[in-house]
């Protein structure tokens, strides 16, 4: 758990939106909080987030286990080149390895440093992204029979890093332990679609690349 909150405290993410989804079964509000829950005890999981705009597209992907992690993100704007960044870490007798691609594909790895699990801080991946607490709240919620999903009572407001964002037209989908996030927002006064994903939480396996 505590690489978890490691790698996502690497992540900045300015903004998020949620849809958990439901699926075949009638959800009510408590299998949010419930999902939400899970995430103080899991030891591994995959996240990723989309944000899309007219002539903007922005990704990152985070695959999480007991020992290791896989970071990935993704710019690309229209008229100008797609930008891509990609590693790995993990930990061998408390050094904390960095693996990096070379130009040609291949990948190498630095010569780690000392970082005894011990010694660090003990957040979990919610404390990390505290606005999902509001997010992966049942009580903003109701649930639709007619999109067979939980959608937001109202807009709600969250702040990241100290800046405040509305979120609108909230979903929110709950599928075999799966959750997945939709909504819109505004940045620098465009429409911006958001979906995020939180998925195969303690059924995730990093696979280390050759070097």
């Amino acid at each position: 758990m505590k690489k978890i909150a490691l790698i996502l405290s690497v992540l900045v993410i300015a903004s998020l939106s949620v849809t958990l989804i439901a699926c075949n079964q009638k959800l009510g509000p408590k299998d949010i909080d419930q999902f939400y829950n899970s995430l103080y005890d899991a030891e591994s999981l995959e996240f990723g987030m989309e944000l899309s705009a007219p002539e903007v597209n922005f990704e990152i992907k985070m695959m999480c286990d007991s020992n290791s992690t896989y970071n990935y993100e993704r710019s690309a704007t229209v008229g100008g080149p797609t930008i891509e960044n990609a590693y790995y870490t993990t930990y061998i007798d408390d050094y904390l390895y960095t693996y990096t691609q070379n130009d040609d594909g291949s990948w190498h790895s630095d010569g780690g440093y000392y970082y005894p699990q011990s010694s660090q801080e003990t957040e979990t991946a919610v404390d990390e992204i505290p606005y999902l607490k509001d997010i992966l709240n049942g009580k903003n919620y109701e649930y639709s029979d007619d999109y067979e999903m939980f959608l937001a009572k109202s807009d709600m407001t969250i702040v990241s890093d100290g800046m405040e964002m509305v979120l609108r037209n909230v979903e929110l989908e709950l599928v075999d332990g799966n959750c997945t996030v939709r909504c819109q927002t505004y940045m620098d006064s465009y429409s911006v679609d958001m979906e995020i994903y939180i998925k195969n939480v303690n059924s995730t396996e990093v696979v280390l690349p050759e070097i």
